[in-house]
């Protein structure tokens, strides 16, 4: 099989559709004849109606694919992913790659590109999609409701501390109120991580860092793991940030509570928790004096249920929470730590007006 026969098998092919643009009056000057399957229409219809192909593309991607744009675009291919609306009105998903060839000048002669249709693919992603909303619903309706009884459970052993004095059920309502209340963080942790998977819409409001860290510093007032650290605050950031609160009270909470939980008990424990900005950026550090982190387990932290040891009794999701927070923000995250030399979680987000 010589080239020219490679190359008509691949032009003709049914699931792509070749094409060829002048870079002058946007005329087309190829398309297979596998247009007709993906459009509904003859090539012969392309060559004589050069408008064609941008009418075809549905109202809300026209700037998505747009010819004069993807003629001067920098990239070597551009891939971008839209819908069109075929002949018989039916909506299909695609997906496209360009290129612009240039001449010895440098200026772009042609676009050429291909297109694929992807509807079946679409089609299995929203279907995933909607599954895995069904599950963290039930998921979200499941832990709300256990939280009810454990709530009670509690209230019930509160009760029982009060009015029984003698050993050993004291050491067992003891034991029990612990279990109840790890139980309890576990299934609070779970709704958080689907709170902040659901977020796809980001609300902004004005963010006040100082009183979020005061409310989150006040739910540990009567923890005897806050005791004896000393916990510094400083805003010097001088804009008015705005984000999403839920978000953001969600990063300071877990990075807060991890550094209360695991500070070192033999050592003057701090905490430094400091906002900044600096060029078009907002920086959140969280530093204590703490255990630290091995080499080895750094890059598994952010895992879901991840737990640095057997001996750690949080529920291994908080900074599963914060990263996938931080992701939803359009910021980053850096991890500074050194076993038995404390820890500093920098966080990069962007300030948008």
């Amino acid at each position: 099989m010589d080239k020219e026969e490679e190359l008509k098998i691949l032009f003709e092919s049914d699931d792509e559709v070749f094409f060829s643009i002048s870079a002058v009056g946007d005329q087309i000057t190829f398309i297979s004849k596998s247009c007709k399957k993906l459009f509904g229409y003859e090539d012969k219809a392309f060559y004589d109606n050069s408008n064609l192909l941008s009418l075809l593309i549905h109202p809300d991607f026209q700037e998505t694919f747009n010819i004069g744009n993807l003629l001067l675009a920098t990239k070597d291919i551009t891939t971008s992913e839209f819908q069109i609306i075929n002949s018989n009105g039916d909506e299909k998903w695609v997906r496209c790659n360009t290129k612009p060839l240039l001449d010895s000048n440098g200026n772009p002669t042609h676009l050429e590109g291909v297109i694929k249709n992807i509807s079946q693919i679409k089609r299995i992603e929203l279907d995933f999609e909607n599954k895995i909303k069904e599950l963290n619903f039930y998921i979200y309706r499941m832990t709300h409701d256990l939280r009810g009884p454990i709530s009670s459970a509690l209230g019930l052993v509160y009760i029982a501390k009060r009015e029984v004095k003698e050993e050993p059920l004291i050491t067992y309502l003891n034991k029990i109120e612990e279990s109840n209340k790890k139980l309890d963080s576990i299934l609070f942790n779970l709704i958080e991580v689907i709170r902040t998977l659901k977020s796809t819409v980001i609300t902004k409001e004005l963010i006040n860092f100082k009183t979020i860290i005061n409310e989150i510093l006040s739910g540990f007032e009567h923890s005897p793991k806050r005791k004896g650290i000393n916990i510094e605050v400083k805003d010097n950031s001088k804009i008015e940030y705005y984000s999403d609160k839920k978000l953001m009270n969600s990063i300071l909470l877990n990075l807060i509570h991890n550094s209360i939980n695991y500070h070192d008990k033999s050592t003057n424990a701090s905490i430094s928790i400091e906002i900044s900005e600096l060029n078009s950026n907002l920086y959140i550090n969280v530093s204590d004096n703490g255990a630290g982190i091995s080499d080895d387990i750094k890059s598994k932290v952010y895992d879901m249920f991840y737990r640095g040891n057997e001996d750690s009794k949080g529920s291994g999701l908080g900074l599963y929470i914060v990263k996938n927070a931080v992701e939803k923000l359009g910021g980053k995250i850096e991890l500074i730590s050194n076993l038995g030399q404390g820890t500093t979680f920098n966080i990069t987000l962007p300030i948008i007006q």
